[in-house]
């Protein structure tokens, strides 16, 4: 169940105002950089703002009133999609990749409906058995992100995972962000302690499901959830010290989205990020197949493997530490293509164990360009 973002005198019951107690960044808009206010929709400076969109609940709008969002089932949708005013500015993003983006989020939107309506075995896939079993049975957690079998999720991407997750800890008081996805890495901050965290998604149904996620496991009056891209994160400068995204950030254009993740982060915030990198490997699944994903659902998806070159130019500029960890071979694509056909997994521990062993083969081999599977880890 969603807890709507409302102004403090809409009359909306078990409603939490713009600034929410739960400590959530303050809003800005991704066109103009200006803050930006909720107001109800009988509210005199929304007139101005005509024609609303048709699903708005309320407004998110700058300070002049020349630009709003809308909230859409309790949800902020601060997309340029949504904007609405005299005069809305171009993105500074391509028309080509909102089209991409737009694409892909009736698939997104379906993946998504399709696991909140199966939300225990979602739970157990997302967010890993063991941890969805004991968070359940009211267990004390160890510390994040020790042991891997409890707080890594991904069998395909163990090792990366474990790297990434290590690179974010502590998390105890942090706000976190995930950037795509479920929510479920969110989810797992603040079950590991972080004093509040979100999802940043073009999918309503992804953030949906996260909130639902949120509900199933106790953390709900911590969580939030927007509507919005990667290239354009609606947010505050300097307003977050957590940033995760798990096979995000080779769906974003790496020179507006590293740009914005430095923008968010605080000094001394770290982020993290999971993702294919090219490998021969891939690509020759990518020439005789397109766009279909490995074995996998979402075949009509934009893939684009992380260009490291390009990413380590970028962060050189922006961050004052950078790690690349980078690992998954062979093993990894045949383990892979046995979960996804037969729905059996290796345990996490002996994937990491088997991936890290296989990495060190490769490097001693000089075979690093069979690495398809990449840790990006920074420290702003």
């Amino acid at each position: 169940m969603i807890t709507p973002l409302t102004a403090p005198d809409m009359p909306l019951e078990g409603s939490a105002p713009l600034s929410s107690s739960c400590g959530a960044p303050a809003y800005r808009c991704p066109l103009s950089a200006a803050p930006l206010t909720l107001i109800t929709l009988d509210d005199e400076r929304a007139e101005a703002l005509s024609p609303l969109h048709e699903r708005a609940e309320a407004l998110l709008i700058t300070p002049e009133a020349t630009l709003s969002y809308p909230l859409i089932e309790g949800v902020p949708h601060i997309t340029v999609e949504h904007a609405r005013g005299e005069g809305v500015p171009p993105s500074p993003v391509a028309a080509e990749r909102h089209d991409e983006i737009n694409e892909e989020v009736d698939l997104y939107d379906r993946l998504a409906s399709r696991d909140q309506e199966a939300l225990e075995r979602a739970a157990r896939r997302l967010l890993g058995a063991r941890l969805t079993r004991e968070a359940s049975e009211g267990h004390a957690l160890p510390p994040f992100p020790e042991p891997v079998g409890l707080w890594v999720d991904s069998m395909g991407s163990a090792d990366t995972q474990q790297a990434a997750y290590r690179h974010l800890a502590p998390l105890q008081g942090e706000r976190f962000l995930q950037l795509g996805g479920s929510g479920s890495h969110a989810i797992k901050a603040l079950l590991a302690g972080a004093r509040c965290a979100g999802l940043l998604s073009p999918s309503l149904g992804e953030v949906k499901l996260a909130y639902a996620l949120a509900e199933r496991f106790g953390v709900a009056e911590r969580f939030f959830g927007v509507v919005g891209i990667g290239e354009l994160i609606p947010f505050a400068d300097a307003s977050l010290e957590r940033v995760y995204g798990g096979g995000c950030l080779h769906h974003t254009e790496l020179k507006h989205s590293i740009p914005e993740v430095a923008r968010v982060l605080k000094k001394g915030g770290r982020a993290s990020f999971v993702d294919p990198q090219e490998n021969p490997i891939y690509s020759t699944w990518s020439h005789l197949l397109g766009r279909a994903r490995f074995c996998g659902e979402e075949d009509d998806t934009h893939d684009h493997p992380l260009d490291l070159d390009e990413l380590k130019t970028l962060t050189d500029e922006l961050f004052q530490g950078r790690e690349l960890y980078a690992s998954g071979g062979l093993a990894r694509y045949g383990l892979l293509m046995i979960e996804r056909t037969t729905e059996r997994a290796l345990p996490i521990p002996l994937a990491a164990a088997l991936f890290k062993a296989e990495r060190a083969a490769l490097k001693t081999c000089k075979l690093s360009k069979l690495f398809g599977n990449v840790a990006v880890m920074l420290t702003r």
